[in-house]
């Protein structure tokens, strides 16, 4: 409605007050909005894989000593080994995710908490990196996380392969396409079986040809 097209054009309608005046929108999304303009000017887009090495570990050597937390892994491009990372997300199961969450968010060097759900939470650290967490039951981990490493070219291919099959293939589980009966989605090695495929390394899914 207010023609924001670009960066730029968003930072000019926040200026003069005129996203506030959106139904739905206000005060507090607009300073939000500001925020988040000065992060993006300020802040770098991608860290070096190095860098993230000792957030991960420490990350995951923290919510590991939960009670309540049965797993947790990390996934995203971190996972396939890439160069540099523009964030970070992990994988958790938990019957009580909302304890996961709140320690998740309380984690040190936590500056913002962008979102905060039962089973979905979002912090950006101190310097400047974004992390996400999702909690999990069992019998979707896998899956999710196959989704979750990517990249989504691969994730295309794979979908495309479980349809030939006659599966339907998402983040929360392989189905069958005509019941939508869930047939597998614990682990990531269950969807590679069912599918008929050879489990893949995370540093090779990047639809270079691995997929049949």
């Amino acid at each position: 409605k207010l023609g924001v097209k670009t960066l730029r054009d968003l930072e000019e309608a926040l200026q003069q007050h005129r996203v506030s005046k959106l139904r739905g929108f206000g005060e507090r999304t607009e300073k939000m909005l500001q925020d988040g303009i000065q992060f993006v000017k300020t802040k770098p887009r991608r860290f070096l894989y190095a860098q993230a090495v000792p957030i991960v570990n420490a990350v995951i050597s923290s919510l590991r000593k939960l009670p309540d937390v049965e797993k947790i892994e990390v996934a995203g491009s971190f996972r396939r080994g890439k160069e540099t990372v523009g964030d970070l997300d992990f994988l958790a199961i938990s019957r009580k995710p909302e304890k996961v969450t709140q320690a998740f968010v309380s984690l040190p060097d936590v500056a913002d908490v962008l979102a905060k759900g039962t089973t979905k939470s979002s912090v950006r650290l101190t310097n400047g990196l974004q992390m996400d967490l999702r909690v999990l039951s069992k019998k979707e981990f896998g899956s999710a996380l196959l989704y979750s490493i990517g990249n989504k070219e691969h994730n295309v291919e794979i979908r495309k392969l479980a349809l030939s099959k006659g599966y339907t293939l998402s983040e929360y589980g392989l189905f069958t396409l005509k019941s939508k009966r869930w047939i597998a989605g614990r682990t990531e090695q269950e969807v590679y079986d069912k599918l008929g495929l050879k489990y893949m390394e995370p540093e090779l899914r990047e639809n270079l040809g691995e997929l049949p």
